[in-house]
């Protein structure tokens, strides 16, 4: 296999910290965009009727926004 190509069984260190961010950051992002959700429930009193799109769209957005910013700072 060649080395640092789409065959690669090994991936590169710098890759690896990618990855690892990403999941971390994804982690955090699916708890945090669920106590948002929780939080606006409790605001309003009662749950919403389609919740599962209500989180969806929370942590789509929050998703978009990190990512983003991530790849702004790793670029740098």
């Amino acid at each position: 296999m060649k080395e640092g190509g789409y065959n690669s069984f090994f991936i590169s260190g710098e890759c690896l910290v990618e990855i690892i961010l990403y999941t971390i950051v994804g982690v955090f992002l699916y708890f945090f965009s669920d106590f948002i959700l929780v939080q606006a429930e409790l605001w309003r009193g009662k749950t919403f009727e389609n919740r599962n799109i209500i989180f969806f769209v929370i942590i789509a957005i929050l998703a978009i926004g990190s990512f983003e910013l991530i790849n702004y700072l790793l670029a740098r």
